[in-house]
């Protein structure tokens, strides 16, 4: 989002959040220091919960939960940089895990984030088999997922395909749309577009996959919003249930 500071752009995206009726929102580049999450709280109605930065300028993850979503929180766990932020929580009696993820710049921090960021999510998720991990990661995977002058090999991609494999998710949007060419970022000149925004999902929330698409929000210069959609239900199968009256 590139800064929640300014009021103005803060409310407009709220309320256009709230508009849409979207449930969970995970958000990258909040600029948000632990000083400022009080006052940013009172804007939302439902819950935030933050990762913050030591910046005004740079980092900061949130993931927020809209009012009408009914959910409880088991545990987060935030990063001490602004650049990861999980949080465990029930939903209709299934736990899922939930990571809001921003990727350093610099290519070769990049990879060591990576390398690290398989062994954080293993300790920390409560349930791998309901996993979402999404965010701005900086990467490109596929020559379908880059244009322009960023259309050159970069060495993180090989540890954020590795970090993939070993956590057994998959990319819901080119799973969905294998073919198509979908960008997420752009400069101002629209000469370098890529698609460097993803949601990683594990085969649970894969097969549960209604819609994923991107949009444009509200006040934000130069990426778009993937929004995921996927079935809500309970499920239930033969036999019967007992009460342990103990």
């Amino acid at each position: 989002v590139r800064g929640l500071n300014e009021i103005g752009k803060r409310k407009t995206l709220f309320n256009w959040i709230e508009q849409k009726q979207i449930d969970i929102v995970c958000l990258q580049e909040t600029f948000i220091n632990k000083d400022a999450i009080n006052n940013i709280q009172k804007d939302w109605k439902g819950t935030i919960i933050w990762s913050p930065t030591n910046s005004t300028h740079s980092r900061g993850c949130a993931i927020m939960f809209s009012h009408t979503f009914e959910f409880e929180v088991i545990n987060f766990i935030a990063d001490a940089d602004g650049r990861k932020l999980m949080v465990n929580f029930s939903h209709l009696g299934q736990v899922y895990s939930i990571c809001s993820i921003y990727a350093p710049n610099a290519e070769n921090h990049r990879k060591d984030f990576f390398n690290q960021l398989n062994k954080w999510v293993v300790n920390h998720s409560l349930n791998q088999n309901s996993l979402i991990v999404c965010g701005d990661f900086n990467t490109t995977i596929t020559s379908k997922d880059k244009m322009g002058s960023q259309a050159t090999n970069d060495s993180a991609r090989k540890n954020l395909v590795n970090l993939l494999t070993r956590l057994n998710l998959t990319d819901v949007l080119r799973h969905t749309h294998p073919d198509s060419q979908i960008y997420t970022y752009y400069n101002k000149s629209r000469t370098v577009q890529s698609r460097i925004d993803y949601i990683f999902a594990s085969s649970f929330i894969l097969n549960r996959n209604k819609r994923i698409s991107t949009l444009y929000p509200p006040k934000i210069p130069d990426h778009k919003m993937v929004l995921l959609t996927i079935k809500d239900e309970v499920l239930s199968g033969k036999g019967y249930w007992k009460l342990n009256t103990s």
